[in-house]
Parts: structure tokens; C-alpha cells; sequence
């Protein structure tokens, strides 16, 4: 009879191991969810039911998986610590000893796989409070290929709690926009550390050329073949469909990556300018990911931004539905030509992604093993099933699933952002100031030697109650300080 145990004691998981054979867990592993670490337990010992009464939630940051079956899907991982003479618990606490990052422009380049990137790093900061760089009047708050000029930059949605965004710094970028530093710098946060993601040129250009529908610059008799077909002679007379596409989709059709990236389009033929300029990127990104390969993209990205597991678990986001593949080695020849910027760009930073593996550490296959056994299984405790429509993939799960589950999949990331950043600021009566005094969660309150008793007191009920972030005070014209209200943790 097996029994599935969430959230038990550590201390009562080891008193019970050691008194029951190894070979009677055939699964031990950790499941992770919202900075909380859940140990579940799939146990058969003999026909007697297993059932702890000393049943707790673990809040350990970081806790190693637990692999100690030889039947384990996360055994790699142990082998792996030991191989490098550390113990499992000395090689987590090793990557806690930072604080996550929250200050993230993404440059979100085109049929990259960034959609599902993007809902990645929106999940981050929602759960954080952040602003993000959202256009006004976008549904999804996407600037793409506007004039970069400060003109642009009134059109933002103001950072939450205020009304202007003049002279307010944001915390995180993941809209369309084409990639400026100095731009980026009148915006941004100092510390902001910048990021994105290419795919392999070929790749890309099928996916592009199949999404923006460009087949209908192809004369008549070719749109009815194949897309093979027709992207042998889109490849093949590309100096010709160029001339003729309009509006940004002449942005699109050759070195749409490079372009994104900030590369003009007369430069992205020129091959000098085109590898002093991905030289130049390579010093402004923190991380470029690879579409290709993407979970190990992510297990470097956590690692640099010091998050947690459950912080790069993802779902993919959207997948067309139908792939298209192009077989013919000489057109393909012929596409990377015409993308000769994308493909500089593509081969430099997929150098520069192994190399980065390869200073990661032996860890690195561990740890890559382990994050998708950890993918898969939260895709299994989901329930998550797969529904083609409309030429995309979407991922449905019950209705009766976990927090987790519902933020992995959660359609309305956009929307969330948006209300919460054009919801007006709290309004003060006249000849009053706002002062605000963040209280920090993770220490413990040491009130002043002249502080007074209600503030105090306001400031212990605040630290006592798990839902309060912090305290606002109004300070009054005759220099009195009143307690205005509580302000909540936003619950999402």
C-alpha cells in the first residue's frame, strides 16, 4: 500500500529511515514551490500503513534533493556533491549566500522562445512588488520598434504608486523593445543587469517567415506548395521580397535578432561592424540564453541572479503548433548567408554559453539533471495536458491545483501588472508629508530608545503578522506623527 506524504519533519523522515530498509522507497524527492522546499515520501512497508503524526512545512531556502534510493530520479545530483568531496547540505548552503536579483531588463527578441522567458522573470517580479516597463496604450505593453527618444519614454506606465515616471527608475523590462543602452540607462534602475535570448538563425527565419506570413510575397503559384517551397524562394530571391515588404515587417525578414539587439540594418552587412558590435553586447549582457538550449540557459541564469529552483521553473509559452522543416542543406546554406548577422551572433554566444558551463563547475550535469527531473515532475503533480488551437500549443491543468501550478500557467501576468501600476497613488491632505518605513522581514524589530510606545507598538504588530510589509505615518503641521494604515502583502 503506498501513501504519499507532503510536508513532514526532518527529523521524523530520518528517525523513520533508519529503521526501514533502503529498498523500500523506490521514490524520494523534493518538490519546490514559492521559496518552500516539500519533501514527499512514496513509501510501502510491508501492508502497515505509514502515517506520521509530527506532520510540518519545512521552510528551508535551498534545501539539497533528497536521493537516498539507488532508484531515486534525483540519485545524479548526490553523486555528484560527493564526487566533488562536499556533503550535500555544505553544497546548497554554498549558493544561498547571495541575495536574488530583481533589477532585470530582458530584451525580448522575436520567436526566440522569450514568451516563455518573459513569464518567467513576470512571475519573479510579481511576486516581489517590482515595476516593470510597460507601454500605456499596448494590451501587452509592448513598445517594439518605437522611436527610442524621451517622448517615448511619458508613454510608460508610471512605477507603482506614483503618477509620473518622470525621473522614477523601474525595476524590470520584458516587453518588445529594441535594445539602446543609453535609452535603457534613462529608465533603469543603476544595478539592472541585462539579459535575452537567440535562437539558431535557420531556425528562427522559418519560424518567422511561417508567424508573420510571408508566403504572401511570393507570387500566386508558389503560395499553394509546400512551405518548403516556399521558403526556397523566399531564401532564394530575398533582395527582391526585401523590397517589398512594408511596415515592420522589413524588420523581420533578415537578421530580425541583430536588429532587435540594436544593430541597424546597414550594419548587418557589413561583417567587421557585425563582430565589433556582438564584441560590444558581449560586455553589456549579463547572460545571452540559447533557444536550443534552453533548461541549460536557465541553470546558468539562476546561479547568476542567485534565485531559487522554483524561480526558473516554467511551462513553455507560445508554441506554434505546427513545425516546419527544411531539409534542403543548400537553401539552408543560403538562409545563414542572408542572416549573416544573426549568425555571427548565434555562434559567438553559443561559444560563449559552453564556456560559461565549463566555469560553472562539474556540478553543472547535476544540476541540469535535477532541474528537469524537477520540471517533469511538477508538469506530472500539475496535471498539465496539452490543447492545440487556433495554430498554437496551450497547456491546461484542473481546476483544483496548487498556487504553484496556477502561477506556471497564469494567463493574466500582463494584466496583473498593468492594473496594479495605473492603480493612483494613495492621496495626502494638504501640509502633510507620507514618510515611509519599509520594515525588513527578515530581521527582527529593535525598537529606538526614544521611539514612541505607538510606533513601537505598530511596529511589533507588524512584525508578528506574517500579511504586513510595512508601515506608513503621516506627519502632521504641529510635528506630531500619525499612524496612517497597514499595508498587506499582495497575495497573488
Amino acid at each position: 500500500m503506498f501513501l504519499t506524504i507532503l510536508v513532514v519533519s526532518s527529523a521524523y523522515i530520518l528517525s523513520m529511515i533508519a529503521s526501514v530498509p533502503r529498498s523500500n522507497f523506490p521514490d524520494i524527492y523534493v518538490a519546490e514551490a514559492r521559496g518552500h522546499i516539500y519533501l514527499r515520501l512514496v513509501a510501502q512497508i510491508g501492508n502497515t500503513t505509514f502515517s506520521p503524526t509530527n506532520t510540518t512545512q519545512i521552510r528551508l531556502q535551498e534545501t539539497p534533493p533528497i536521493a537516498l534510493s539507488n532508484t531515486s530520479q534525483y540519485q545524479p545530483l548526490l553523486a555528484s556533491t560527493e564526487s566533488t568531496n562536499k556533503s550535500v547540505i555544505e553544497y546548497r548552503q554554498q549558493t544561498t549566500a547571495c541575495s536574488g536579483i530583481s533589477n532585470i531588463a530582458f530584451i525580448k527578441t522575436h520567436k526566440t522562445g522569450s514568451s516563455t522567458l518573459r513569464s518567467i522573470i513576470n512571475r519573479y517580479g510579481l511576486a516581489r512588488n517590482t515595476s516593470f516597463v510597460y507601454l500605456k496604450e499596448s494590451k501587452n505593453g509592448h513598445i517594439r520598434y518605437s522611436r527610442l527618444s524621451n517622448s517615448l519614454r511619458k508613454k510608460f506606465l508610471p512605477p507603482i504608486g506614483g503618477t509620473s515616471n518622470i525621473g522614477r527608475r523601474y525595476n524590470m523590462s520584458t516587453v518588445h523593445i529594441r535594445f539602446s543602452r543609453e535609452f535603457f540607462d534613462t529608465f533603469m534602475t543603476p544595478e539592472t543587469k541585462y539579459i535575452t535570448i537567440i535562437r539558431e538563425p535557420v531556425e528562427h527565419w522559418l519560424s518567422v517567415i511561417s508567424y508573420f506570413n510571408f508566403k504572401r510575397y511570393a507570387p500566386e503559384d508558389v503560395r499553394k506548395k509546400s512551405f518548403e517551397d516556399i521558403a526556397a524562394y523566399l531564401a532564394i530571391n530575398a533582395e527582391t521580397v526585401q523590397k517589398k515588404t512594408r511596415g515592420s515587417n522589413i524588420n523581420f525578414f533578415r537578421n530580425n535578432q541583430a536588429f532587435d539587439l540594436g544593430l541597424s540594418h546597414e550594419n548587418c552587412r557589413d561583417p567587421s561592424k557585425v563582430e565589433n558590435y556582438v564584441k560590444y553586447l558581449e560586455g553589456q549582457f549579463e547572460l545571452v540564453l540559447i533557444n536550443e538550449y534552453f533548461d541549460e540557459s536557465l541553470v546558468l541564469l539562476r546561479r547568476a541572479f542567485c534565485w531559487s529552483w522554483s524561480d526558473v521553473l516554467y511551462i513553455s509559452r507560445n508554441v506554434q503548433s505546427r513545425t516546419h522543416s527544411l531539409k534542403n542543406e543548400t537553401i539552408r546554406g543560403l538562409i545563414r548567408q542572408n542572416s549573416m548577422a544573426d549568425q555571427t551572433l548565434y555562434d559567438y554566444f553559443n561559444k560563449t554559453l559552453w564556456r560559461k558551463i565549463s566555469e560553472y563547475g562539474p556540478e553543472f550535469q547535476s544540476d541540469l539533471t535535477y532541474f528537469r527531473n524537477l520540471l517533469e515532475q511538477v508538469k506530472d503533480d500539475c496535471n498539465v495536458h496539452v490543447v492545440k488551437k487556433l495554430g498554437k500549443v496551450f497547456y491546461q491543468l484542473n481546476k483544483d491545483r496548487s498556487t504553484l501550478c496556477r502561477e506556471l500557467l497564469a494567463n493574466d501576468q500582463i494584466n496583473r501588472i498593468m492594473h496594479r501600476q495605473k492603480s493612483p497613488p494613495k492621496k495626502i491632505a494638504p501640509g502633510k508629508t507620507l514618510v515611509q518605513l519599509p520594515i525588513d522581514r527578515n530581521e527582527p524589530i529593535v525598537s529606538g530608545p526614544r521611539e514612541p510606545r505607538a510606533i513601537r507598538d505598530a511596529r511589533v504588530a507588524c512584525d508578528n503578522d506574517p500579511t504586513c510589509k510595512k508601515i506608513d505615518f503621516s506627519l502632521q503641521p504641529d510635528g506630531r506623527i500619525k499612524i496612517i494604515t497597514y499595508r498587506t502583502r499582495r497575495n497573488l
